[in-house]
This record gives C-alpha cells, sequence and structure tokens, in this order.
C-alpha cells in the first residue's frame, strides 16, 4: 500500500500546485519508473508521434511498451482536470489508431478504458481509482501495472470480468425499472400466485391474495408502486367441483406422525402423482409453514392438481408422498 499512497501524495500535491503540464507529465513518467518501466529501454515512449492521413500528426503523451509491443496509450491532464469527454475521446481515438486495446486517463483520478478486440462500440471505462491513501483498488492497479507482474493475458482477463459486471449492473438497472412499473407488479405478483399455486388450492390462494397489497420500492430513490390485489386480477375462472370423490394418498412412511416428524426436519417430500396411462409425475413438496399440528392429506388434498374433481380431470389415479432421504 505504501507505493500507491507515494503515488497518490505526488498526484495531489501537484493538484495543490497546479503544475504545468510538462512537469506534471514528467512525473508521471517517473512514476511509471517506479513500477519498474524504463525510458532507457523505451518502454516508456514519451509524445509518440501518430501519423494521420498524409500531412496530419497526433501525438499522444504516453506509450508503454513492453517487449517492443505498444500495449497501452495514456493520456494526461493536470490532476486538476477531470475527465472531460474531448479528453476521453482524444484517448479513445489514439487507441483505435495504435490499435490498442487498453488506455489508460490520468489527471483528477485514474481510469483504465478497454476496447474489446470483438466489439464495434468505442472502448469503455472499465475501472476508475481515486487518489487517495490507503485505496485498495489503486493496489489491484499497481498490481496490473507494475512491470515485474505485467502480462497481457491477465490485464486482459481483469477488463474482462470488469466489463462483464458493467453489463449484469446495466442489466439488473433495466430490470429493476421494469419491476417497479405497472408491468412489473403484475410480473411479481404472477410469480406469487405461480408458486403458491404448488401449495395450495384455487380458493385458498384467492382468499389470501383478495387482502393483500404488493408495493415495490426502490432502495435508492423516492420512487414507489402500490397496487391493490383483488380476485378478479387473478382467477379469470371459476371452477367448481360437485364431486365428493376424494383422492386416494398414500405416504411412506405410512405413519403419519413419523412422516410429519422426517417432513418438517428434512424440509420436503416428494409427491408422485400417478396416471391412468402409467406414467407417474414428480414434485417437491416444501414444508413452508408446515407444522406437527397440520392435518396432512387436507394440506395435501389442498393443491389444485388434488382437489375435488380436479384429480380425475387430470387424469390422475393416486398420490404418493414420500420422505425421499
Amino acid at each position: 500500500m505504501d507505493k500507491w499512497n507515494e503515488i497518490s501524495f505526488l498526484i495531489n500535491k501537484h493538484k495543490e500546485k497546479n503544475t504545468s503540464e510538462e512537469f506534471f507529465q514528467n512525473e508521471i513518467e517517473n512514476i511509471f519508473e517506479k513500477l519498474g518501466w524504463s525510458r532507457y529501454r523505451k518502454e516508456i515512449i514519451s509524445k509518440h508521434p501518430i501519423r494521420v492521413g498524409a500531412v496530419n500528426t497526433v501525438i499522444p503523451d504516453i506509450v508503454i511498451n513492453n517487449n517492443e509491443e505498444n500495449v497501452i496509450v495514456v493520456e494526461l491532464k493536470k490532476s486538476s482536470q477531470i475527465s472531460l469527454p474531448k479528453y476521453i475521446e482524444q484517448l479513445t481515438s489514439y487507441m483505435r489508431l495504435l490499435k490498442l486495446d487498453y488506455g489508460i486517463f490520468i489527471g483528477d483520478n485514474l481510469e483504465i478504458y478497454y476496447d474489446e478486440p470483438t466489439g464495434t462500440d468505442e472502448p469503455i471505462k472499465v475501472f476508475e481509482i481515486d487518489f487517495h491513501e490507503n485505496n485498495e483498488n489503486g493496489n489491484v492497479f499497481l498490481e496490473l501495472i507494475t512491470k515485474d507482474n505485467f502480462s497481457k493475458d491477465v490485464l486482459k482477463e481483469f477488463c474482462n470480468d470488469r466489463l462483464e459486471q458493467i453489463t449484469d449492473k446495466k442489466i439488473a438497472l433495466t430490470l429493476l425499472d421494469e419491476l417497479k412499473s405497472d408491468d412489473g407488479v403484475s410480473k411479481i405478483l404472477s410469480y406469487l400466485i405461480e408458486d403458491l399455486s404448488n401449495d395450495y388450492n384455487e380458493n385458498i390462494v384467492k382468499s389470501v391474495l383478495e387482502n393483500l397489497s404488493i408495493k415495490v420500492d426502490s432502495k435508492n430513490g423516492n420512487e414507489s408502486l402500490q397496487k391493490q390485489i383483488v380476485a378478479a386480477d387473478i382467477v379469470q375462472e371459476k371452477v367448481i367441483y360437485t364431486t365428493s370423490e376424494k383422492l386416494p394418498i398414500e405416504i411412506i412412511p405410512n405413519d403419519v406422525e413419523e412422516f410429519k416428524r422426517q417432513f418438517i426436519e428434512l424440509g420436503y417430500a416428494k409427491l408422485c402423482y400417478h396416471y391412468t396411462d402409467g406414467t407417474v409425475k414428480e414434485k417437491i413438496w416444501n414444508k413452508r409453514a408446515f407444522s406437527e399440528k397440520a392435518n396432512l392429506k387436507a394440506n395435501l388434498r389442498s393443491r389444485p392438481e388434488a382437489r375435488k374433481g380436479k384429480w380425475k380431470e387430470m387424469g390422475i389415479v393416486k398420490l404418493v408422498c414420500k420422505i425421499d432421504n
């Protein structure tokens, strides 16, 4: 951490003194030398000219060369200046002109830019570090850039990981916006209905949801949505079964109290539905709020597929509920 703290100290001193860009560049080159790179061996190339077209030339501040291969272009602005878009455009244009995947901006802070080889978009910022003492991200940067540790493969893996994190965060924010919308609240509701319907019959689910409201809040904002759930929103068609026949149920172990004890201890049981055509379909029954005092078979018959008449309509002939250790 001492090396990063020393770098932060030097950068912040220049910020306080508002030194010239030339002096600032020389100091940054000295810092790269502290990290093991050499001006003498032409690993730190200062003011490297790039021909653009027939007559024009652009000059990036620093190019880092490793084993006679240019690997990173560095753009500097006095530490009193933030990374304004025009400075970043300058850096990324140098990256494209030099055909380099990596660029570093150093000014008020330090930023790493990555031009994904298979991508067509502009290089993207994948890492940002403030020049503060004991900044853990500073150590991450030093491990990547120090000459003795430097590896293009490691740097590429780091940038790809960061790019994936950035992409995941964007997707998560988009999903959050969707869930805060009316459609999103309805989607949450549909998931809840589907989950409850796995364990309880239609009437129980309706009874619960008629007295329930869902409110979606964003932790990082003041927006919130509330949707009152009514039975009409949930069940489009009410089916009444008049038959008094009950679905045959077998439990394993066949002692009810022993079954309940094992069910509560394990947390789930396996439901095996036997059909008229000889097939057997299995589902997992999670314990949820089931207690030792609960009526086991009443709970099983409250399931959507086991309710009155429904099991016959589905072609079910028997339900076997077993503890599958």
